[in-house]
């Protein structure tokens, strides 16, 4: 009897290993609620479902009900590019892979680990995102495509490609520097922010918010240094006491507002009476507005040219009616005078 229980447990060994699952001893798995997990699926070309083709790895795990996890550098023969993981309920990501990532339809998906402790190590990274719920979005991510998808924070240095999100629901939003060389770098349509921390435009990049809601947004939300920048269907939501957006222009930047509403502050660096003005409240419908950092300025100064003008103007015919009203007195003076020394001859 004890032969064929040896050949009993064989077998459903063996059938362990052909799903792929990876076996731990108390081992800690990041990703786990207790910090340790009995077992997950590795994401490598041993598992059953995942497939790897030049440099590209495809898994589907058709919701299959153990965690996954991402290894920060997975071993494989050969260079991997890209990584295609689908139907997932539980994702763990380390934070020190750099490969191009795309995700669909992931229940919950997190970042941990330590990050790499180089930046140039990761100098490229594309994350594609659809129908997911993101805990983190962080370096080294340098291009972001989101669908469909709930990101809580998306904290990033520097973003050098772009950033398309689309009907998505952000948390806090806080990017250091946007500095592509596209003419516009950040897209956001459709969406909610609950906080806009931080959004810093370089002179090379531009940004794009269509038909989104800002929740919140701190005194220098946006800071803009280049051109081209539009905010259109944009709704601020502000109580009675709760400060103004703030966008800042830097020298030669420009944003164009259209249809927006809430409370926003435009300041400019070069321009102090716009930067010490009160700030705009705007509401629906209102027609398109161009505001860029120099020509504020000059519409200023303009304006009291154009006034200044106004007043010379005034005063000449001032001057004008006042020397012809005194001409017409010492003219009736003159005739009256001459009138009562006829009478006197006569």
């Amino acid at each position: 009897m004890p032969r064929p229980s040896s050949s009993i447990l064989i077998l459903m060994l063996m059938e362990v290993s052909t799903l792929g699952t990876m076996w731990t001893s108390g081992a800690r798995v990041p990703g786990s609620a207790g910090g340790t997990l009995s077992h997950y699926q590795l994401v490598n070309k041993q598992s059953t479902f995942c497939q790897y083709r030049e440099s590209i790895m495809m898994c589907d795990f058709k919701w299959y009900n153990e965690p996954v996890y991402v290894e920060a550098q997975p071993a494989m023969e050969g260079d991997l590019d890209k990584m295609l993981l689908r139907h997932v309920h539980n994702l763990t990501l380390d934070r020190s892979t750099c490969v191009d990532l795309s995700l669909t339809h992931v229940a919950e998906a997190r970042r941990e680990g330590e990050p790499l402790t180089s930046p140039s190590s990761c100098s490229k990274m594309k994350l594609t995102l659809r129908n997911v719920s993101l805990e983190l979005l962080s370096d080294p991510v340098t291009s972001v495509y989101a669908h469909e998808t709930n990101i809580k924070e998306v904290r990033l240095g520097v973003l050098e490609g772009q950033m398309t999100i689309i009907g998505s629901r952000l948390g806090v939003v806080d990017i250091r520097e946007v500095r592509s060389h596209n003419s516009v770098s950040v897209k956001i349509h459709s969406t909610t922010i609950q906080h806009l921390q931080r959004l810093h435009v370089k002179e090379s990049a531009g940004i794009l918010l269509h038909n989104c809601t800002v929740e919140k947004a701190s005194q220098e939300a946006l800071v803009l240094l280049s051109t081209g920048n539009t905010l259109n269907k944009v709704k601020f939501v502000a109580d009675y006491d709760t400060p103004p957006a703030g966008v800042v222009l830097t020298p030669g930047a420009d944003v164009t507002l259209e249809d927006i509403s809430g409370k926003v502050k435009i300041s400019s660096l070069a321009c102090p009476s716009l930067t010490a003005g009160p700030f705009i409240t705007v509401s629906d419908h209102e027609p398109q507005t161009t505001l860029s950092e120099t020509g504020g300025c000059n519409e200023e100064r303009q304006t009291d040219e154009n006034k200044f003008q106004l007043l010379c103007a005034i005063l000449a015919t001032s001057i004008t009616v006042n020397i012809i009203f005194v001409c017409y007195i010492n003219c009736m003076r003159k005739k009256n005078q001459e009138g009562a020394s006829r009478g006197r001859h006569k």
